[in-house]
C-alpha cells in the first residue's frame, strides 16, 4: 500500500511485498531495566553523562554528553559526512477519509487525507521538524566538543556541521518546491531528488526521505497533498 501511494512502478510494489517485515531478530527480555528520559545523568565509571534525546532518525534517540571530557556520543543524530536518514516509513500512513496529523507536525491538528490533509497518522508525523529542532540543540554545545559519530570517523566542529546540514536540507526544499509546480508522486519526486541508481533498499530509503520533506512543507502551507482516482498521493506546490 505506501508504494502503490508512491506511485511506485509494479515491480517495486512486487518488491515490497516479498520483503520479509523484521529484518533483525527480537531482543531477548530482560529481567529488569529503567528508563531513560532527556536530561538525565548516567555515571559511568568517574564520568558523569548528561542524556540528550534527539528526533527525527528515530522518535527518541539517545545521545550522551559527558562535560568534564568535552564529548558527545552522538550515535545517528550527528554525521561528519552524510545526514542520517529522516523519513516517514511503512505503516506510518492514514487510510483515504481518515484524519491525517496535521499543522506542525502536531496530534490533534488534523485534515482529511485525500482532502488536503497530510496523509501520516502518527503522532511524529513531521520527523524532520524534530530533528531540525535537535541540531538547534546540538548547536549550543561547546564547539570543541568531540563528537563520536555510529558512522565515519570522530570530528570537531559540531557548529559548521549543524549549519551544512541545515543548508543540504534547505536545498532540498527549495528543490522540492519547483518540481512540485507541476503534480508529483512521492516515487517521481525521489527520483528527481536522488537521481543515481538505487536498489530496493536505497529507494525505500529515498522515498520515506521525501515524505518527510514533503509533509515538513505541507504543515508550513507550503506544499499541497490530495490523491487521485487511482490513489495515488500527489503533492503540489502551494499558491
Amino acid at each position: 500500500a505506501y508504494w502503490r501511494r508512491a506511485g511506485a512502478p509494479a515491480a517495486m510494489v512486487e518488491w515490497a511485498c516479498a520483503r520479509p517485515a523484521a529484518t533483525h531478530a527480537p531482543l531477548p527480555p530482560r529481567a529488569a531495566f529503567e528508563f531513560l528520559c532527556d536530561g538525565d545523568t548516567l555515571h559511568i565509571g568517574d564520568d558523569a553523562w548528561q542524556v540528550l534525546f534527539g528526533r527525527g532518525h528515530s522518535p527518541a534517540h539517545v545521545c550522551l554528553y559527558c562535560a568534564e571530557r568535552t564529548m558527545l556520543i552522538a550515535g545517528d543524530q550527528l554525521l561528519p559526512g552524510i545526514s542520517p536518514v529522516v523519513g516517514i516509513w511503512e505503516g506510518d500512513l492514514a487510510e483515504p477519509g481518515a484524519m491525517g496529523v496535521d499543522g506542525e507536525g502536531v496530534a490533534g491538528a488534523v485534515g482529511v487525507v485525500g482532502d488536503g490533509g497530510c496523509p501520516v497518522a502518527v503522532p511524529d508525523a513531521d520527523p524532520l521538524r524534530g530533528w531540525l529542532a535537535t541540531l538547534d540543540r546540538l548547536e549550543a554545545l561547546p564547539d570543541d566538543v568531540l563528537v563520536l559519530p555510529a558512522h565515519e570517523t570522530p570530528f570537531v566542529g559540531v557548529r559548521a556541521r549543524v549549519q551544512a546540514l541545515r543548508e543540504r536540507h534547505q536545498r532540498k526544499f527549495v528543490r522540492l518546491l519547483d518540481l512540485c509546480r507541476a503534480p508529483q508522486t512521492t516515487f517521481a519526486l525521489a527520483r528527481a531528488l536522488y537521481p543515481r541508481h538505487l536498489s530496493e533498499l536505497q529507494t525505500l530509503f529515498a522515498c520515506a526521505e521525501t515524505l518527510a520533506h514533503t509533509c515538513f512543507l505541507h504543515a508550513e502551507g507550503r506544499l499541497r497533498h490530495d490523491r487521485d482516482a487511482a490513489g495515488v498521493d500527489v503533492w503540489r506546490a502551494a499558491p
